[in-house]
């Protein structure tokens, strides 16, 4: 009997110490653990096959330049329902790792170690807010993670290379995108599109870097695609507030240029941090605009778009030369749409400030592949349409915001208009004058001039009023010298009536006249006085010097 208790006893000694050491390693050794859900789109499921779980060692960018099998870490099948569990104990990672966690679709296991291959789809974790796949490991259980299977595996190895350029040091993160951009928002980019990262650190000097494509989602040739680079001042690999993005650019303007991607070797793919945007800092007030487009003759679901622009300037040409400058935001509508609604919160716009809203008829949007100005910016050139919103009867063009819905909506039979009828026409027309006392008024030193030259059928002589704000030809501001020998010049504008337009380039029969801009708000106002050119003009491309001045006379707009 005592034998028999003895041995009792050194078994309950025995497990009572185990026990006790199973205890202190649960609390040394917290579980790490990641837990989620894959979802496969429609096409990709096709045919059928295996859907795994896996974490890969290292972010994403860092790790995209590898073989993917040198990287698994641990993988696990789903449940039938897509849900999945992976146990990260005993693969060395720990809470603060960062890994990369992907879902795929095996549909040609050959019996080996399950990997995404040409004919396997594949999908990425992307926390929202980011635009890469790294996801830093945080202690315990790591829920969440949601994973859709959206990408086609394919047989290519590809890269592209260049240099960035400019003065910022720091991180920057490369990025080629192969989806469709509609607007600058660039939280709006489909993270699917996205089909190259890269991370480098940029000192004073030029940096040349490599950037590898990514056989996932896209095959090549890979049409449209666009390189950027997020210069990441604060380091947390995001793009915030007051941080920049440059795009690779050909373009005259300075917007985007879209490569085609080959199999060929593709290098000089710039970027300079000195052209980059500006992500502004938001005004904290929510603003948004919603109004309707007025569109012209030919405008449908098979024509080219039509784009709406938000800039924060009162001047059209701007637009038309650079355009980067003063656009806050952009959209291109669904094809035949003309109601828009954007939102501006994230814009940098705050109340009270002023904006043009115009909307461009870009006939020729994506026509020429492969050429430095084929972009998915809207781009203002030769043939397309612009117009905008506008108070004919006021000639206000630049209108305030306020906080909440900001309305643009045209009037049918009134003198709020949205028409889009103005011809943008490549010339290099301008207008060369004097200008002459007269009528009492004495034009002083520092003087502002509102110059405007418009097509017969827009003024009415007596009493003198503007009757068609859109026969309008010149438009601009010139500073008073004082001196009456001085000549001034202005730009005839970039984008006229499309009914007054001869060929070759020219319109004719226009009056030029000039108000004394007393309040200096750039356009006429009741009771401003008013000066004539004596004769009627012909404008032709070129200077166009008018062969009397522009004389002040008793008469007020």
């Amino acid at each position: 009997m005592q034998a028999h208790f003895s041995r009792f006893a050194i078994i309950v000694t025995v497990l009572l110490v185990c026990v006790c050491a199973a205890c202190d390693e649960t609390n040394d050794s917290q579980p790490l653990t990641i837990t989620g859900h894959i979802t496969t789109d429609k096409t990709a499921a096709e045919g059928g096959g295996d859907i795994y779980a896996s974490v890969l060692k290292g972010g994403g960018r860092e790790m995209m330049s590898r073989d993917l099998s040198d990287s698994f870490e641990s993988m696990t099948r789903t449940a039938p329902d897509g849900s999945f569990s992976l146990d990260l104990s005993g693969t060395g990672l720990a809470p603060g790792d960062t890994v990369t966690l992907i879902g795929f679709l095996d549909r040609n296991g050959n019996g080996g170690i399950p990997t995404p291959d040409a004919g396997d789809a594949m999908g990425f974790f992307i926390e929202e807010g980011t635009l890469t796949p790294s996801y830093t490991l945080k202690p315990g259980v790591n829920s969440g993670v949601d994973i859709r299977i959206s990408r086609e595996v394919f047989d290519f190895d590809k890269e592209i290379s260049g240099t960035i350029t400019g003065g910022y040091t720091g991180p920057v993160h490369l990025f080629a995108y192969a989806g469709d951009i509609r607007s600058l928002d660039l939280s709006a980019l489909d993270v699917d599109n996205i089909i190259g990262y890269a991370s480098v650190e940029k000192n004073e000097t030029p940096l040349d870097y490599r950037l590898t494509i990514l056989p996932y989602g896209h095959d090549l040739p890979i049409a449209d695609v666009t390189v950027m680079a997020i210069f990441d001042t604060n380091e947390n690999g995001s793009l915030d507030p007051g941080e920049s993005v440059a795009y690779h650019s050909q373009h005259p303007k300075g917007l985007p240029t879209l490569l085609t991607l080959t199999t060929a070797e593709q290098d000089g793919i710039s970027l300079d941090s000195d052209r980059a945007m500006v992500l502004p800092v938001p005004a904290g007030e929510a603003i948004s605009l919603s109004g309707q487009v007025e569109p012209p003759d030919g405008y449908d679901a098979h024509s080219a778009p039509l784009f709406v622009l938000v800039a924060e300037t009162d001047d059209p040409n701007i637009l038309l030369t650079h355009p980067l400058s003063v656009t806050r935001a952009f959209y291109r509508l669904d094809p035949a749409a003309v109601d828009f609604n954007l939102d501006v919160s994230a814009t940098g716009l705050a109340p009270g400030d002023t904006v043009m809203v115009l909307a461009l008829w870009d006939k020729n949007f994506k026509e020429n592949p492969d050429t430095p100005t084929y972009t998915s910016f809207p781009d203002a050139t030769d043939g397309d349409l612009l117009g905008y919103y506008q108070d004919k009867d006021t000639l206000t063009v630049a209108h305030p915001l306020r906080a909440g819905v900001n309305a643009f909506v045209p009037q049918a039979e009134g003198n709020i208009r949205f028409d889009v009828n103005r011809r943008v026409i490549d010339h290099s027309a301008s207008l060369a004058f004097k200008v002459e006392n007269g009528g009492g008024v004495t034009v002083n030193a520092g003087d502002t001039l509102l110059v405007i030259s418009i097509e017969k059928e827009g003024l009415r002589i007596l009493p003198p009023a503007l009757t068609d704000p859109d026969r309008i030809v010149t438009m601009a501001s010139v500073t008073a010298t004082g001196d009456s020998d001085h000549t001034y010049a202005v730009p005839v504008m970039g984008a006229l009536l499309d009914e007054i337009i001869k060929t070759p380039f020219g319109v004719e029969e226009v009056y030029v006249i000039a108000v004394l801009d007393a309040n200096q708000n750039g356009k006429p106002d009741t009771g401003e006085a008013l000066a004539f050119y004596p004769g009627i003009l012909d404008l032709i491309d070129g200077t166009n010097t008018l062969d009397s001045p522009v004389k002040f006379t008793v008469f007020t707009i």
